[in-house]
């Protein structure tokens, strides 16, 4: 009876571990996969993009301070493209956008392949 016993016990332990190995080997393997493609970014060409949540015509331009060159009506959306972003573990290329407007002035780190914000 006793052998018995101790038998049971040692393949419940065995069971345990085994299941938090598993456990912990496919936690890894998901936290990693995520990491290393939330945070590895390579456009050639990225894009901004502004919404005018406003009710008002807003005037701006890009990278010009004090003279406005164009317009955007009310929920309206203006982009422009802002060239190469890397971003990855040994390189982080970004480009500073600024975006100056009769509302007020954005500059922009521009750190994705697409990036919008809003003007409310």
């Amino acid at each position: 009876m006793n052998i018995t016993r101790n038998i049971n016990n040692k393949f419940g332990l065995k069971k345990k571990w085994l299941g938090i190995a598993a456990f912990c080997i496919v936690s890894f393997v998901l936290i990693s996969c995520s990491k290393s493609s939330s945070s590895n970014v390579n456009c050639s060409n990225a894009q901004l993009c502004i919404v005018n949540h406003h009710g008002k015509v807003i005037h701006y331009s890009w990278n010009v301070q004090g003279v406005y060159l164009d317009s955007i009506m009310p929920n309206g959306t203006v982009c422009t493209s802002v060239g190469q972003v890397t971003v990855n573990s040994t390189t982080t290329q970004t480009p500073t956008v600024w975006f100056y407007s009769d509302d007020g002035n954005y500059q922009i780190t521009v750190n994705q392949c697409s990036v919008t914000q809003a003007i409310n």
